[in-house]
């Protein structure tokens, strides 16, 4: 989610390939500030194996942002219209301004890190 929508302008990793469904996972947000009820959800109907694929997945792609990026866009603050689509597109859920505003506040380097 970080690197697709915040630095390439892209769609999640999630969306692609059908991941979620693979994974058997109901929830399309970042899961930040998920209910004890969902998280047992969650953990007793997701396909671990889906998973793990999604996880490779998702770091394949980061890397692959990574490095078609310039020395200088590592200082770029990240922009706030991609703060706005994470809310627009429920990849963040309302309870969780919290971690929209600390991502607000980095750099592409400092959400690398």
């Amino acid at each position: 989610m970080t690197m697709n929508k915040l630095v390439a302008n892209d769609q999640q990793i999630l969306f692609t390939d059908s991941w979620q469904e693979k994974m058997n996972n109901e929830f399309s947000h970042s899961d930040n500030d998920m209910t004890f009820e969902d998280i047992a959800k969650l953990s007793a109907t997701i396909n671990f194996d889906s998973f793990l694929a999604y996880r490779e997945a998702v770091g394949r792609q980061t890397r692959n942002i990574i490095s078609k990026m310039v020395v200088g866009q590592f200082k770029m603050k990240v922009d706030h219209s991609g703060i706005k689509r994470l809310f627009d597109e429920n990849a963040v859920l309302l309870e969780s301004q919290w971690l929209a505003e600390y991502l607000s506040k980095k750099t592409i380097a400092g959400l690398i890190s």
